[in-house]
């Protein structure tokens, strides 16, 4: 019933957020339905370093691989085509200028930075996953 009573709330105030901006609305809903699906699909990051270790178990990790690799050889392919275009790195780029994507979102690294990083991987390590 708890479950059932979080979800109708968290519909009734997309609709609440509907009222001022849709895109919020469908926002709300898109990530309820995807946060559902990953949590019942059991999906979680955790599980490629838990898995091996507790049950010797490694397919997650090699899929985690593919994934990550994949993911790598897509992203260069986008930035190598953006930067052939013309496109500069955002702290360079002048105003107007093509920017190559995602370069806008890179700060710098902080310690704290790794305190949170630390902090996140011992809770996803006692938590059993990670809310990916």
């Amino acid at each position: 019933y708890i479950g059932f009573s979080l979800v109708l709330i968290t519909l009734g105030f997309a609709y609440f957020k509907g009222q001022v901006d849709s895109k919020l609305a469908l926002f709300l809903i898109t990530g309820l339905m995807i946060g559902y699906s990953l949590q019942r699909s059991r999906f979680g990051f955790a599980g490629g370093v838990r898995k091996p270790v507790m049950m010797g178990n490694a397919d997650f990790v090699k899929a985690l691989l593919v994934l990550f690799s994949i993911t790598v050889v897509v992203t260069a392919g986008i930035h190598y085509a953006s930067t052939i275009k013309g496109g500069e790195i955002a702290f360079r780029a002048a105003q107007g200028a093509s920017i190559v994507p995602g370069s806008q979102s890179v700060k710098p690294a902080t310690l704290g930075l790794f305190i949170g990083g630390l902090l996140f991987g011992i809770g996803m390590i006692a938590a059993g996953c990670c809310a990916s």
